[in-house]
């Protein structure tokens, strides 16, 4: 390990480059990365033969005995770690609803390890076209999706009854880390999930960027599906041009840019009331101020950009989109304080170098 060599400065490798056996990163992001992967193949052989039933610590002693061998037989080429398969439960699960004998469990695991061998010396001798040709990319990825899903039940009857709450916000945590984050530190997103819930300040400021996250998004899909929903008769018409439909005929008029509290109130409360239903009362203040702030923000800025001239580049490109959903095409830019929703959903104001 020592005489690894140091690749790519140490640094995160630009895409589609690799770090061979006999290569290493930094120590610092290393030891980040061995750590995490020690943290996810750890649950799997140990949490997956709980589940299924069967021995915990045999699995660890064989997952040993098995990776020894691999890197024996490989002679060190290829440096992997084998634990348990998730693609085992479904089986397993389906095996002891018919006949629940823990015999008959491992008798299959062994069969599909004798396939997996011959599938093995299959590839060894016909090379590893012929794995895409009868499992394209398509066929795995479905496979995966199957496995995740066979999985959620898992989460359902064991996790969520312990603490529900530590499992939303490890979830959570992990999608926001993966999709902020850059470089290295999207890599170890796991590891750096597993933290947060431990962290009681961590958790709070979680909860209000989940609320105005939230926020974020009920602002675009109101605007999108509620306030551009145009009946062509009837009653449906004309609550649609007071709620929304005046605004586009008068943008200017100051009535006409806030929601009045004889709606925002009622509204308001029954978010709350949903907040409360989901994650429990407590959690439900923190997560409804960052959705209320959200709130009073699109208000301020809406206003903002109607009745004032922005100073800042971020305001006049807020101004900008605004406008053009009034002037040019009321199609697009439905994020009026948080755009980047218009990018995600496909509904963005084109840019100058875009027409």
């Amino acid at each position: 390990m020592f005489s690894w060599k140091v690749v790519h400065g140490g640094k995160t490798p630009p895409p589609g480059e690799v770090v061979k056996p006999d290569e290493r990163l930094s120590w610092g992001r290393t030891v980040g990365l061995g750590a995490q992967h020690v943290i996810a193949m750890f649950g799997a052989t140990f949490v997956f033969p709980l589940v299924m039933g069967l021995d915990p610590n045999l699995a660890i002693m064989m997952s040993g005995v098995a990776t020894i061998l691999f890197l024996l037989i490989t002679q060190d080429r290829v440096p992997s770690y084998l634990g348990t398969s998730a693609s085992f439960v479904g089986a397993v699960f389906a095996i002891r609803a018919a006949q629940d004998s823990d015999a008959l469990v491992t008798g299959a695991i062994m069969v599909a390890g004798l396939v997996l061998a011959a599938v093995g010396l299959a590839i060894n001798f016909l090379g590893i076209r012929v794995i895409h040709q009868v499992f394209p990319p398509v066929v795995t990825g479905g496979v995966v999706m199957l496995i995740g899903f066979g999985l959620a039940f898992v989460v359902a009857d064991v996790y969520w009854k312990q603490d529900r709450w530590v499992a939303m916000i490890t979830m959570f945590a992990l999608f926001l880390m993966t999709v902020l984050l850059r470089g290295f530190w999207s890599r170890i997103a796991i590891l750096l999930a597993l933290a947060a819930p431990r962290l009681e300040a961590i958790e709070l400021v979680l909860l209000v960027a989940g609320g105005y996250l939230f926020w974020t998004l009920t602002e675009y899909w109101m605007h999108r599906l509620v306030f551009h929903f145009e009946p062509e008769e009837g009653i449906g018409a004309r609550l649609h041009w007071i709620i929304h439909g005046v605004h586009h005929d008068h943008p200017n008029d100051p009535k006409r840019l806030v929601m009045p509290p004889g709606v925002s109130v009622p509204l308001s409360l029954a978010f709350f009331g949903l907040f409360w239903l989901v994650l429990g009362l407590d959690q439900a203040f923190a997560f409804g101020a960052g959705f209320w702030v959200g709130y009073l923000a699109y208000d301020t800025i809406h206003y903002h950009l109607h009745h004032h001239a922005p100073r800042t580049q971020l305001g006049r490109w807020l101004r900008e989109l605004h406008m053009r959903h009034h002037f040019q095409d009321e199609t697009v830019g439905f994020g009026i304080s948080a755009p980047w929703w218009d990018r995600v959903f496909r509904t963005a104001v084109p840019l100058k170098s875009e027409r």
